[in-house]
């Protein structure tokens, strides 16, 4: 997994600490949250030790809306350390710079929420208009839908996955992750058991509740 570091202007792998440990300090902020529980996704595909420090206002309860799972108690350093543009570092450790959130309108799902800000590079600014939730809550549907008829079809091992994973493992770009999830959606060289299986198996990398449509046809 390769991450900007502002402190070099460049992309840099993240090392783990010995043991395979990575801890993560997250600072205040929805995204913010977001961004750090990519990057433990991404951290635990990898079979690292994981960790999540919160230094957030968000409770518990406002986090796991957007699939975030809770964090754990503060830490006095860590490996990276993600929290918003302009703000201090709630601790020592490798920067993960997050854009703001410069204006967001409310959203009909928390999980077109998620996905709205996923579409939007992590270190930009993210202007969340009604109609960029709307297409996102619209392709929440209709992939959830195409999942939930992908998984009436004979399971096959899964395929197209890795153009995703590799996106997302650099300098989490989430937006070219989605292009190639879309993409794997329309190829029908790609059988829907393969398709499905593919889409579950990512889903746990983008935590966006893609199967939960399967059985309620």
């Amino acid at each position: 997994m390769r991450i900007f570091d502002p402190s070099t202007g460049e992309l840099r792998e993240v090392k783990p600490a010995p043991a395979r440990i990575l801890r993560i300090a997250v600072g205040d902020g929805v995204r913010v949250a977001i961004v750090a529980d990519l990057l433990r996704r991404v951290a635990e595909r990898q079979r690292w030790q994981t960790g999540v420090a919160g230094f957030s206002s968000l409770t518990d309860r406002q986090l796991l809306y957007v699939n975030v799972h809770p964090f754990q108690d503060p830490v006095e350093q860590a490996e990276l350390v993600v929290h918003e543009v302009g703000s201090e570092p709630p601790v020592p450790g490798r920067a993960v710079v997050v854009g703001e959130v410069v204006a967001a309108e409310d959203a009909v799902d928390a999980l077109a929420l998620r996905l709205a800000l996923l579409r939007l590079p992590y270190r930009e600014p993210a202007i969340l208009d009604a109609g960029l939730l709307a297409n996102a809550y619209d392709d929440l549907k209709r992939w959830r839908g195409l999942v939930a008829e992908w998984a009436e079809h004979p399971s096959a091992p899964m395929a197209g996955v890795d153009p995703v994973v590799e996106r997302v493992e650099d300098d989490l770009d989430l937006p070219g992750a989605l292009e190639a999830l879309e993409a794997l959606a329309a190829d029908a060289s790609i059988s829907p058991g393969a398709r499905f299986e593919a889409f579950a198996h990512l889903d746990r990398l983008l935590g966006l509740d893609l199967a939960s449509e399967v059985g309620r046809r």
